[in-house]
């Protein structure tokens, strides 16, 4: 015998992630500012007026913008998301509970959530703000599980789904050296694989206890 019509969730869940703003993107207008036509001035102000930007003579914008799509996810990156639970009902649901796995290729780990046996009102939502440090390259997947009961005292349950890629933002190449007082050079070569700029902070190398490691910079003194 086939299941029965499953009843209508009274709770919706949703989830956003963080990330942080950018400045807009403008086009910029190159001028002369000594123009004695004052033609250019006039371009940039119409130009102003249309976007409520105080300047076109720079590509970025003095208003920040919100991303507008998923963005890729790298290794060592902090994945930061939003999960809201929503009361899209006019009764109360009580017991409200909201648990968040993040499976991976090789484990499966249990997120920190906030929303235990919570109450929500009619039209109301409760959420919070969840971060992990991103271990593992391949593909991930969020599962997000929401338990609540009914005014009746039914049991509901769903789950969603959110799959994400995590890249690999760098490739490193090492060459090794001998020479013949028996020192060793290691020649490390760094490659941005990633679809967008990066910057370099440190880089370190952490040598075994059988070597001691000298950074060559340190040779140089500038004049």
């Amino acid at each position: 015998m086939g299941e029965g019509p499953q009843a209508a969730q009274l709770v919706a869940l949703k989830v956003m992630r963080l990330a942080r703003p950018k400045f807009s993107e403008i086009s910029s207008f190159p001028m002369d500012p000594v123009d004695p036509t004052g033609f250019p001035r006039k371009i940039e102000a119409a130009l102003c007026k249309r976007d409520g930007e105080k300047r076109h003579d720079v590509p970025i914008g003095e208003y920040l913008m919100a991303p507008q799509m998923f963005e890729n996810i790298y290794l060592g990156e902090t994945f930061t998301f939003y999960v809201n639970c929503v009361n899209e009902s006019d009764q109360k649901v009580t017991d409200v509970s909201v648990k968040c796995d993040l499976q991976t290729n090789s484990q499966r780990v249990t997120l920190p959530s906030n929303i235990h046996d919570a109450v929500l009102e009619a039209r109301t939502c409760s959420g919070q703000v969840i971060s992990h440090e991103v271990k593992e390259i391949g593909q991930h997947i969020l599962i997000c599980s929401v338990n609540y009961k009914t005014l009746s005292d039914e049991k509901m349950y769903f789950r969603k789904f959110f799959k994400f890629p995590v890249g690999k933002p760098f490739d490193v190449k090492t060459k090794f050296y001998n020479a013949e007082n028996s020192d060793v050079f290691l020649e490390a070569q760094i490659e941005n694989t990633a679809t967008v700029a990066m910057v370099l902070e440190r880089v370190e190398l952490e040598p075994s206890s059988s070597y001691s490691v000298a950074n060559i910079s340190s040779w140089f003194v500038s004049t």
